[in-house]
Formats: C-alpha cells, sequence, structure tokens
C-alpha cells in the first residue's frame, strides 16, 4: 500500500516482529475427534466473525467445532443468534496466561479480517504453539501466512471460499502436521542482529557523506 501512494519500494523496510521462541516450545495438542478451529481476539465486525459463523454453520458440524475466544460486547451478542447449534461455542474472555492452555485445544487458527491487519500478534502466537492458520488474503495476513505452507488464504469476504478451506482441513486432517512443520517465527536474537545491521549501514552511509563533504 505504501507503495500504491507513492513512497518508493528502495525506501521502505519491513522487519516483523522477533519472539521468544521457548514461550509456547512445551504445548501439547490435547486430543479431539473433531478438528477445532479456533478464534482469538476482539469480538468486532471488522475481525469478520459474522462470516466465520456463517461459513462455519455450513459444515459437517459431527467432524468440527469452532470455539470463539474474546470478550462478546452487549452489542454483539446478535452473533450467538447467528449460530445453527452447539458447535460453535463462546468462551469469553482470557487472560494472557492463558493463552497456551486455550491453544492446546486448537488444531486450526482462523483469523478473518476484512480490513488490512498489519501483522497480527495472534497469528505469530499460533506460529510459536505450531498451529496452522486460515487467514483472509489481506495485507500483513496474508505476508504471514504462505498458502499451503504454513496455512491457508481465502478470498477475503467469501464466505463459501471460508468454508471450503476449513473443509480442506476436515477432509484431510494431515494438513495439520504437515503446515505446522512450517510456521516459523522469528527470534528475538535475529529481530536484534538485523536491526543492528541496519544500524550500522545507516551509521557508516553517514559517515561517508561527511567524507565526501
Amino acid at each position: 500500500k505504501y507503495i500504491e501512494y507513492g513512497i518508493p519500494e528502495d525506501k521502505i523496510i519491513y522487519l516483523d516482529y522477533g519472539f521468544n521462541k521457548e514461550l509456547f516450545n512445551g504445548i501439547k495438542r490435547n486430543p479431539s475427534l473433531k478438528i477445532r478451529f479456533g478464534f482469538l481476539g476482539r469480538i468486532v465486525p471488522v475481525k469478520g466473525i459474522s462470516l466465520l459463523i456463517e461459513a462455519f454453520n455450513e459444515i459437517d458440524h459431527s467432524k468440527a467445532e469452532l470455539n470463539i475466544y474474546g470478550k462478546l460486547p452487549s452489542s454483539y451478542l446478535f452473533l450467538k443468534e447467528q449460530c445453527l447449534n452447539s458447535a460453535i461455542s463462546f468462551k469469553g474472555c482470557y487472560n494472557y496466561n492463558e493463552i497456551s492452555n486455550i491453544l492446546s485445544n486448537i488444531d486450526v487458527l482462523v483469523t478473518p479480517s476484512i480490513w488490512f491487519e498489519n501483522s497480527p500478534l495472534v497469528i505469530h502466537e499460533a506460529f510459536l504453539a505450531k498451529i496452522p492458520v486460515i487467514t483472509s488474503n489481506l495485507g500483513g495476513m496474508a505476508e504471514l501466512v504462505i498458502h499451503k505452507k504454513n496455512g491457508l488464504l481465502f478470498e477475503p469476504r467469501n464466505v463459501e471460499d471460508l468454508k471450503k478451506k476449513m473443509e480442506c482441513f476436515i477432509n484431510n486432517p494431515k494438513l495439520i502436521e504437515k503446515y505446522s512443520q512450517e510456521t516459523y517465527v522469528r527470534s528475538i536474537q535475529e529481530d536484534v542482529q538485523e536491526i543492528m545491521k541496519l544500524y550500522f549501514k545507516l551509521v557508516k552511509r553517514k559517515e561517508e557523506e561527511l567524507i565526501v563533504h
């Protein structure tokens, strides 16, 4: 988008977050007979919750469940009315120290946002826990999730396409293990090294400019 708005590409430096890779390293997925799809975050329209519920309503609920974690404001209680059966559960608020336990009960994370996200922390957290992600083919989400490598991308706002992507995991559960092997997250050490490399590069360039003048 920056390039579209006229910022020269060679003036843009993209650096993603660095994480403590040990954070969710010990997480073990609790066994389940169903594929457990999960959503974590703010429950507001731009996050695509209504879209997710609509898509999941069309899925065979004997083979999957959808768990939604986050505060459900009173103004969005209508979302519960969209749920056609008990396979969809609103789990309510959660604290950060509960995330490990939550992730141990999720097989596939879904982030169906309908606007341009930057670099959602929840996707990084899922990758740290070796969980593949289904997300909208938009902005930073599409930069993190590589289609058919560490997750699946679906056409933004497209209920049918989101449904198909969830059914990919239901019909072929082995994809969960396959994609989980490619959930790379950059470490804090790698982040520091890259920032320092850029810093010294800029310092050197400034010194060269001073010598010339």
